[in-house]
């Protein structure tokens, strides 16, 4: 989910600065998120698409492009990479967002401008569970499909230190921040991805 101030039914740009923290207890970390003063924003099923050219050449440059529905809600999101920033603890994109009205229709739109979804790593469900604290956006997410892994939390702040500093709060220190993709996800726990 992505920090903005800009009203995403016209479309945002920022820079998402994320930490991936995996194996985690959801219930615990719900517990402490109610006693910071957490807000709950989202719980549902995310069903998404990642979508490339048959040369892989979005993939090769390390971006993405996908295709999501948030519960009832369709997001086309670009992510590109962030130009002069590296890190371990925190991935770094440029992302582009743009709430869409018709799911379908715009898959059909992709397709025929010749990207693709195939494959079982181009496919997740997920279910998440979001949080608002202060600015901070943190995801509780558990994949179904293509298949499951263990729950993880996702850290989305407006910096590094910031990420940090939740983590702490959430019983987790830098060295438990991964700056993965949903890919690293899966090859982390099945090889074959």
């Amino acid at each position: 989910m992505t920090i903005h101030k800009n009203n995403p039914a016209k479309g945002t740009s920022m820079l998402e600065i994320e930490a991936k923290i995996i194996g985690i207890d959801k219930k615990k970390i719900e517990e402490r998120l109610r006693k910071l003063g957490a807000h709950k924003v989202f719980d549902g099923i995310i069903d998404a698409n990642i979508y490339d050219f048959p040369n892989k050449s979005i993939q090769s440059r390390k971006e993405l492009l996908r295709l999501r529905l948030e519960g009832k809600k369709a997001v086309l999101t670009y992510k590109a990479r962030a130009k002069g920033t590296s890190d371990k603890q925190a991935k770094q994109r440029n992302e582009y967002e743009v709430e869409v009205s018709d799911f379908r229709t715009m898959q059909k739109i992709l397709e025929h401008i010749g990207v693709q979804s195939e494959g079982k790593s181009h496919h997740y469900v997920k279910h998440r569970t979001s949080y608002h604290l202060g600015k901070t956006h943190i995801e509780i997410d558990t994949l179904t499909l293509p298949v499951q892994v263990p729950t993880y939390l996702e850290i989305e702040a407006p910096s590094i230190k910031e990420i940090q500093r939740v983590a702490h709060l959430l019983g987790y220190g830098p060295e438990d921040c991964k700056a993965w993709t949903m890919r690293d996800v899966l090859v982390h726990y099945h090889k074959k991805f």
